[in-house]
């Protein structure tokens, strides 16, 4: 038989000898990634989350898959098989590298240390080639967005990008996020995640919630479980918030049927920067500046002063006269009901009557008007426009411990009697 004859068998033994070898390695691959599933996975999601899966990638590095780790990041490789002792990883984690600790928090329990290392030790080469080949053929960023892995139970939550489909919002979320989420947002959270964006992060709008910051997306719509942002609110990771403390039992749960709900956030309102302004616009009364009045000449010595006269002026248009002037008695009654809302005390009355001097009038309008009193019963009116209320209101009524001072301002600003104009501006 010729050296051509043996041709196709040594082929044909030579394919199925690689196809054992392949089939080989790749068993060796599944079974070190299902070790790593299994005892590894649980450690990172633990302890490595914030930083190093779905988002944060610290130092290039993303520790959320068995592929992923084995690829490595900024400084190489994280792990040589078999040999723990001159693995990155075990390094950081076993804090004898004095450049690099991991995590920054403080040292694993000896118990998970071990784990990582019994598991290096038992890789093997093969496990680690196939997996690199498979981390750098299908790269982490290209992933579909639609899926959503989900952290180990009972652990913490990992940070995961979902797709956002555009969804109207109801009536009842808009009214739900204004009336609970949003104030918290603005009391807890707008000191350091607006303009300032702390960690890259800005809380003050839709694009800025889904866009996360440098730990990567801080909310998954649907499932507050998986979203960093709850997670810190737990207190139970390495990034806890507010830094001034946690949140009320109460609160979290607002956040979290927030997010449970889609994380809607209204629409922004429509600018009206384009619109022109046009003369009969700016001849509307309000933008007009004032122009002097004559004051009607009458012959009657009713009017005190010119807005009486005016006023009698449209009165005898109409051919009425006016009613007599009240007795002191019925005056400070009067008086005190317009401009504090509460009754006179006795002895008000009493000192008001006894007071025969001419000014006995204006000297009681001024009093009220410098009361405190007064501050509350026309300051309730501006607050109760701007919806002002003590508490969060809904089914979830808690108390709001910083509303007081807006409305102290409020009442305050009325009895300094403090220009409009100033008013306004200080509130914006």
């Amino acid at each position: 038989m010729t050296d051509s004859a043996f041709a196709p068998r040594i082929r044909v033994s030579f394919i199925f000898f690689m196809s054992v070898a392949g089939t080989t390695v790749a068993q060796t691959s599944t079974q070190a990634e299902t070790t790593f599933q299994s005892q590894i996975q649980p450690i990172i999601f633990k302890n490595c989350s914030g930083c190093h899966t779905y988002g944060g990638h610290g130092g290039d590095l993303r520790l959320d898959s068995y592929a992923t780790l084995i690829k490595g990041g900024g400084r190489g490789a994280p792990v040589v098989a078999g040999h723990p002792e001159s693995s990155l990883l075990l390094k950081a984690i076993g804090y004898d590298d004095p450049d690099l600790k991991m995590p920054p928090r403080g040292k694993l329990s000896a118990s998970d240390v071990a784990t990582v290392e019994n598991w290096i030790k038992g890789l093997s080469s093969e496990s680690l080639t196939t997996s690199t080949a498979m981390a750098v053929a299908t790269p982490v960023t290209n992933a579909p967005a639609v899926k959503t892995p989900e952290a180990p139970k009972g652990l913490t939550p990992a940070i995961i990008p979902a797709a956002q489909p555009e969804a109207k919002v109801t009536q009842e979320q808009e009214q739900f996020f204004e009336a609970k989420v949003r104030p918290l947002l603005t009391k807890n959270c707008y000191g350091c995640h607006t303009q300032t964006a702390s960690g890259g992060l800005r809380l003050d709008s839709n694009e800025g919630l889904l866009k996360g910051g440098k730990d990567g997306a801080v909310v998954v719509p649907g499932h507050p479980e998986s979203s960093l942002l709850v997670t810190a609110l737990h207190y139970k990771s390495a990034i806890q918030m507010p830094p001034k403390g946690p949140l009320k039992a109460e609160e979290v749960a607002v956040v979290e049927q927030w997010i449970r709900d889609g994380a809607p956030w209204p629409a922004k309102s429509q600018s009206s920067s384009g619109k022109k302004v046009t003369a009969a616009d700016r001849n509307f009364w309000s933008f007009r500046a004032p122009q002097p009045v004559a004051v009607p000449s009458l012959s009657s010595t009713w009017p005190r002063n010119n807005i009486d006269r005016f006023i009698l002026a449209k009165l005898e248009q109409q051919h009425l006269k006016p009613v007599g002037d009240a007795d002191k008695r019925t005056l400070i009654r009067r008086l005190n009901y317009d401009l504090a809302g509460l009754p006179p005390t006795p002895r008000e009355v009493q000192e008001f009557l006894n007071d025969s001097s001419p000014k006995a009038y204006e000297n009681l309008v001024d009093r009220l008007l410098a009361s405190k009193a007064y501050g509350e019963r026309w300051g309730r009116i501006w607050l109760d426009l701007v919806r002002y209320a003590d508490t969060s209101g809904g089914g979830g009524d808690y108390p709001i411990p910083q509303a007081s001072k807006y409305r102290d301002y409020v009442i305050q600003s009325f009895v300094d009697d403090k220009p409009y104009d100033r008013f306004i501006r200080q509130q914006i």
